[in-house]
């Protein structure tokens, strides 16, 4: 196999210090194949001007990766696309999905409401173990109470409501970006919420205990679970499942 025609592509830059999970995939998937990983523009140029066989794209935000007319290209003249899926709710992006309409795609993702038209190829994988890091030191528990972390979805809205509603017995923790926050104050105006964990794993073992809160799924969808799930894990907070 001519390595130098195979590609792991990720739509945004993998610096050293990220912690998102495609990220974290596409270094791995690039350091356990051996395929050179685009994930910039300069990469990206040259990539493009040769010959591509294989491409694994890790699922992303399309629309913010600045070198999409070479991604473009390359899948054109792919002989073979794999999508890399870890998050049901990012689609393939209509330029990529009409070039591999009709195709024999491959798809391997850790969720089964697949579109199988375009994935006549599928395989099931829990790309978020590779977040699981075993045997971290214990941290000496900071702040009593509930601490949840994450994105806010619509999907989860009614978990939010139950479990982060207002309470006598414990406080609550919230950190998430600023322009989700006036979201989860509409389910409790009292949560505290905090800007940045920094080191994540090391940070929430610091609290009391977690929920994992989960997207209401179709009926009959198998998901595996988040990142969160296996941070919490590593860091050996209490979590309620």
């Amino acid at each position: 196999m001519d390595m130098n025609s195979n590609y792991v592509i990720n739509f945004t830059k993998c610096t050293d210090t990220s912690i998102t999970a495609s990220n974290r995939i596409a270094k791995w998937l690039s350091a356990q194949t051996g395929f050179p990983l685009i994930d910039d523009m300069a990469s990206a140029v040259k990539a493009s001007a040769g010959e591509t066989k294989l491409l694994l794209i890790v699922n992303g935000m399309f629309g913010f990766c600045d070198f999409r007319n070479h991604i473009t290209q390359m899948a054109e003249k792919a002989e073979h696309i794999v999508w890399i899926g870890n998050d049901y709710a990012i689609k393939v992006p209509s330029q990529l999905k009409k070039i591999m309409a009709g195709r024999s795609n491959t798809l391997i993702a850790q969720y089964s409401n697949a579109d199988y038209t375009l994935f006549p190829n599928y395989h099931t994988l829990d790309w978020n173990k590779l977040t699981y890091h075993p045997h971290q030191k214990p941290k000496a528990m900071k702040y009593p109470g509930l601490m949840y972390y994450g994105a806010y979805r619509e999907q989860r809205a009614r978990l939010f409501q139950h479990y982060l509603k207002p309470n006598d017995l414990f406080d609550i923790y919230v950190s998430t970006s600023s322009r989700n926050i006036s979201a989860f104050k509409s389910h409790n105006p009292e949560i505290k919420f905090m800007k940045n964990m920094g080191n994540l794993v090391g940070t929430i073992g610091q609290f009391q205990f977690t929920v994992y809160i989960h997207d209401d799924m179709p009926t009959g969808t198998a998901v595996t679970p988040a990142n969160r799930f296996y941070e919490c894990l590593s860091a050996g907070v209490l979590m309620f499942f």
